[in-house]
């Protein structure tokens, strides 16, 4: 019976859909191939003042350790034989790079629940009743 994957590791081994897109020769830990484009121009450019852009270029605010760059992160949840807990797997949204598990999983969805009220996130949260 397979357990969780290990951290630092592609979940889903590297294929979207069904295709092998991203690779790991480094193993475990290691960066991500192909790492995203650079995003400033390298240091012999022929045009100081020039600064060419970069339609791809990837800035967020996550830095993961497999080399990219998002605003948001991939959640799955996973069940793990050895403890018999359910556990949230933080996850790359670009290869699926494992950075965190967390264990239970319930413990992951109260956090963030708990920063967004249900009124916020619940469809009509808000509203007025009508009173006719």
């Amino acid at each position: 019976m397979a357990g969780l994957p290990q951290i630092g590791t592609l979940y889903n081994g590297g294929y979207q859909n069904g295709l092998l897109v991203y690779t790991q020769p480094g193993g475990p830990g290691s960066p991500v191939f192909p790492q995203p484009p650079q995003t400033s121009p390298p240091k012999n450019w022929k045009h100081a003042d020039y600064k060419p852009i970069y339609p791809f270029s990837y800035q967020g605010l996550l830095n993961w350790g497999c080399g990219h760059w998002t605003n948001t992160a991939e959640i799955y949840t996973e069940f793990d034989p050895a403890t018999e807990q359910v556990a949230t797997l933080v996850c790359c949204p670009t290869c699926t790079y494992v950075q965190q598990i967390i264990e239970p999983a319930i413990e992951w969805w109260q956090e963030y629940f708990s920063r967004w009220p249900v009124g916020i996130v619940q469809p009509g949260g808000g509203l007025i009743p009508n009173e006719n």
